[in-house]
């Protein structure tokens, strides 16, 4: 029968992976499972398995942590350095994750390396609705979109809130608006965008018109505290971030070297910034 580790009355963890102790050998049914499930629950993917042309939806009304960190369901403890690999080639054009959380749902992506996705908007991670999403020690490389090549954040609902944080890297995606990350515009909060990585947070992203790691839309607001950006192009404007239209962030940083935008280019206006 199904094994379900209940971490609580109204919380329950899913393991995914290829061993026997894991509950799934896919994660798209695990997320069918918690979407079910009252309460907070996480699913823990395992790196043994093979999680190819993924293009999963989370939809929970309630919170949901989806974290790698393991090699094998039955590992007890997790390892930083283990980020199974969710692959979006081959799944039709869809984000390799799409978002459409309940409104007070508060979304986790831990530990975790998502890869060649192919989208119209967020070719890797695609949020439409939740309360807050927040991205832990997660990769997302080589992803594709005409906004948001990585990331597309978009909500016109007040409060809702995107962070990044931890050793996090958003690096080598492609996109028309955003090669890495595009912010709509309406009442949003993107904040603690935070790196450890010797290369920053966001670098080696391209946009072929404006902002190569970051578009912001217009009344986006952002913090970037100790954000990292390198090697970032844009075609037109923007090389690391491009404000449209009434957007603001504030730049924080708590040491000299903790923020920096280095070798950013633009074929018009802003290498850096526009």
């Amino acid at each position: 029968g199904l094994l379900l580790a209940v971490a609580s009355a109204n919380a329950a963890v899913f393991r995914v992976g290829a061993d026997a102790a894991c509950d799934f050998s896919a994660i798209a049914p695990a997320l069918d499972l918690a979407a079910a499930t009252p309460g907070a629950d996480t699913i823990r993917i395992a790196r043994n398995g093979s999680y190819v042309a993924q293009a999963l939806h989370i939809v929970d009304s309630a919170d949901l942590t989806l974290v790698g960190g393991r090699e094998r369901c039955d590992q007890s403890g997790s390892d930083a350095s283990v980020r199974p690999r969710l692959d979006g080639a081959g799944n039709g054009g869809a984000s390799v994750v799409r978002i459409q959380a309940g409104p007070v749902a508060r979304i986790n992506l831990d530990l975790l390396d998502i890869r060649n996705g192919d989208a119209l908007r967020g070719g890797g991670i695609h949020i439409e609705s939740a309360l807050r999403v927040t991205l832990r020690s997660t990769t997302l490389r080589d992803n594709r979109a005409v906004e948001g090549g990585a990331i597309y954040f978009g909500s016109a609902q007040a409060g809702r809130e995107l962070e990044i944080q931890g050793s996090c890297e958003l690096s080598s995606n492609q996109a028309e608006r955003g090669g890495a990350l595009y912010a709509d515009g309406g009442n949003t909060s993107i904040y603690n965008l935070t790196a450890t990585a010797s290369m920053g947070l966001f670098h080696d992203n391209q946009a072929q018109q404006h902002g190569g790691a970051i578009y912001f839309g217009a009344g986006a607001t952002a913090l970037l505290q100790s954000a990292g950006m390198s090697n970032n192009q844009a075609t037109l404007d923007g090389g690391a971030i491009y404000l449209h239209n009434a957007a603001l962030i504030r730049l924080s940083t708590t040491s000299a070297a903790a923020l920096e935008l280095l070798d950013n280019r633009a074929g018009r206006h802003g290498g850096a910034l526009h």
